[in-house]
C-alpha cells in the first residue's frame, strides 16, 4: 500500500469516526482509563504494557497533549516524545507537523513561555460509540484534560476530545490515528 492510499484510508477513517458512522458501531461503555504521569516520554513508556490497547491509548493521548512552552518549541514536541506509543509510519508522516493535533495559538504559547508553564495532560476513555474492535484494531473516543501550571498566572482546564485508532503490531499496541473532534 503506497503512501497516499495509507494518507486517503487515514483521512477516511477520522470522516467516518467523526460522522458517529461505521457499519459496526459499538455501543460498549469502556472504563475511565487514565494515563500514567504524563510529561516524559522514556518513565511513562517503561510503565504501560503495549499488550493492552486502552492503556497504551491513554498514555500516548496524554503524552502528545502535554507541553513545556520553555524547551518545547511548539506543540509538535509532545507528538514526538510520544513516538514510542505510535505506529511507526503514522509517526512519520505526521513527524513534525503534530503540532496541527493541538488548537493552540502562537500568542498563548508566547504567553505561556514567558510564564513558565507546564501543561499536563490526562487523557480518559469515553463510553461514546464507536466502531467496533477487531483483532487487529481498536477505535476510541477519548476526552483529553489539559492543566496550565504556571507561576504568574491561572487558567481554567483547557478540554478536547479526539477519536483515536491502535493497530495491533509485532511490538504490541500502536496508536495510527489521533483526530480531534
Amino acid at each position: 500500500m503506497t503512501h497516499h492510499h495509507r494518507t486517503i484510508i487515514r483521512i477516511g477513517l477520522a470522516a467516518v469516526l467523526a460522522a458517529g458512522a461505521g457499519a459496526a458501531v459499538s455501543g460498549c461503555a469502556h472504563p475511565a482509563v487514565r494515563a500514567p504521569s504524563p510529561v516524559g516520554g522514556g518513565e511513562v513508556i517503561s510503565r504501560v504494557d503495549p499488550r493492552a490497547a486502552d492503556p497504551l491509548i491513554t498514555a500516548a493521548l496524554a503524552t502528545v497533549y502535554s507541553w513545556n512552552p520553555g524547551t518545547d518549541p511548539d506543540t509538535s514536541a509532545g507528538f514526538i516524545r510520544a513516538a514510542a506509543f505510535l505506529e511507526p509510519a503514522y509517526a512519520r508522516e505526521v513527524g513534525v507537523t503534530g503540532s496541527g493535533l493541538a488548537s493552540v495559538t502562537t500568542t498563548t504559547w508566547a504567553r505561556w513561555t514567558v510564564e513558565h508553564a507546564t501543561i499536563t495532560a490526562t487523557a480518559v476513555i469515553t463510553s461514546d460509540d464507536h466502531p467496533a474492535d477487531t483483532l487487529a484494531a481498536r477505535h476510541r473516543v477519548a476526552a483529553i484534560t489539559q492543566h496550565v501550571a504556571s507561576s504568574s498566572s491561572s487558567e481554567p482546564d483547557r478540554t478536547l476530545t479526539v477519536y483515536v485508532t491502535a493497530e495491533d503490531t509485532p511490538d504490541g499496541w500502536r496508536v495510527s490515528l489521533i483526530a480531534p473532534r
